[in-house]
């Protein structure tokens, strides 16, 4: 809802770049309050859930040096990988005639979504369903507040008419959807998985058909 208001303002500049980092700041700092809060009352259940996951990855048996040479090296893949997406995604943009624009809602979006994506079918197969929606709740707030705070505290961000018009009100249904999924079921079966990959191959299908 704040983008969506945010979004009348062209551009995102260093003072909204700012007032989104301070947001995810205090999202974080609350969050880590109440869990830390809470921790007395869920002991029991905090203790079996951590042996449950000690269980799970016993057969991993990397040592504090080798893991923090991993870390390093996985970041730097990722990096990389980065660096050639948006090249690769502007290239293309460019050599086929659609802007930059789509490529970004589209191509980008999926590929930096793809660990995402990994992580909540690795979720769902061990039945670990907070990390599911934690995963996918997390990393968009991530990335709208604290991406999107750091870029602008870099450099001003400049808003197309489309985002304002057509794919942040889109945006802002789909989280109103969502909203209203988690608040009425209990969970989120396959008819309603089946109904959100549809809705995205559509409003895919629109992206290019109006290129």
């Amino acid at each position: 809802m704040p983008l969506s208001w945010l979004s009348l303002q062209s551009p995102i500049d260093l003072v909204l770049g700012l007032g989104f980092i301070t947001a995810i700041i205090i999202y974080l700092t609350t969050t880590y309050w109440m869990e830390s809060a809470s921790k007395k009352q869920l002991a029991s259940a905090s203790d079996t859930l951590h042996e449950q996951e000690a269980h799970e990855f016993e057969d991993i048996s990397f040592s504090v040096p080798v893991a923090v040479l991993v870390a390093i090296g996985s970041i730097g893949v990722l990096v990389g990988g980065a660096h050639l997406l948006v090249t690769g995604a502007t290239t293309i943009a460019r050599d086929f005639g659609i802007s930059e624009s789509i490529i970004g809602l589209t191509l980008v979006a999926i590929g930096t979504s793809l660990p995402e994506l990994a992580t909540a079918i690795v979720a769902a197969a061990r039945r670990h369903h907070d990390v599911i929606l934690g995963n996918i709740i997390g990393s968009n707030i991530f990335n709208i507040f604290c991406v999107l705070g750091v870029t602008a505290s870099i450099t001003d961000i400049a808003i197309e008419d489309r985002f304002r018009l057509i794919d942040g009100p889109i945006l802002v249904g789909t989280c109103l959807a969502l909203l209203v999924i988690l608040w009425r079921f209990k969970f989120i079966g396959r008819p309603v998985g089946l109904v959100f990959i549809v809705s995205y191959v559509v409003y895919f299908y629109f992206l290019y058909s109006g290129t």
